[in-house]
């Protein structure tokens, strides 16, 4: 899967958080909670600090409540300056780089299994998504009762969104097709 360096820079993010609730969610799943805050500042430092008992007596203050926040483990280059914060709504991550394969096309079979592996199977390491002499689409069906019933929705509509594109482009295809044979029946 071809990723940009924004892309893969995200993924490493998400792996090398440290928070266990973080470790146990797909990248899908956490970013379209999450984001990477680009600096810390006094207030992050404050939250970190903080023990869970003094977080739970904030929570009873007015105003707006904090973000939660998660820092990185020690060795992630960012881990003292940068963390990650929880969105206060959920957003829909916009996948960037090569669409995901069509499910029922042989010829792609194991790319669309490594994506959707890499998606939406919670993982730290590329042993946890697949194991040295496996292939991507053997791993993929020994994983796939890992995946979420949301996520499986998400996979769902990503396949009914090729469906919808190859009906469409068959449907041009037969209007060009009937545009030419009136075209032929003409007589100049």
């Amino acid at each position: 899967m071809k990723m940009t360096i924004a892309s893969s820079l995200l993924i490493q993010e998400l792996i090398i958080n440290t928070d266990p609730i973080l470790s146990t969610t797909c990248v899908y799943t956490t970013s379209s909670a999450h984001y990477i805050r680009k600096k810390m500042n006094t207030s992050d430092f404050k939250y970190l600090s903080e023990s869970a008992a003094s977080v739970e007596k904030n929570a009873n203050r007015k105003g707006r409540p904090h973000n939660e926040r998660f820092p990185f483990q020690q060795q992630h280059p960012q881990a003292t300056t940068h963390l990650m914060m929880k969105y206060s709504q959920l957003h829909v991550p916009i996948l960037y780089g090569p669409q995901i394969p069509r499910q029922d096309r042989d010829d792609t079979r194991e790319r669309y299994s490594r994506a959707l592996l890499t998606l939406f199977v919670p993982w730290r390491t590329v042993t946890d998504l697949c194991s040295a002499n496996q292939t991507w689409e053997d791993a993929f069906k020994s994983r796939q009762h890992i995946i979420s019933v949301h996520s499986w929705k998400i996979i769902e509509n990503i396949q009914l969104l090729h469906e919808c594109k190859k009906d469409r482009d068959e449907h041009l295809l037969q209007v060009i097709a009937e545009a030419q044979v009136d075209n032929d029946a003409i007589d100049p």
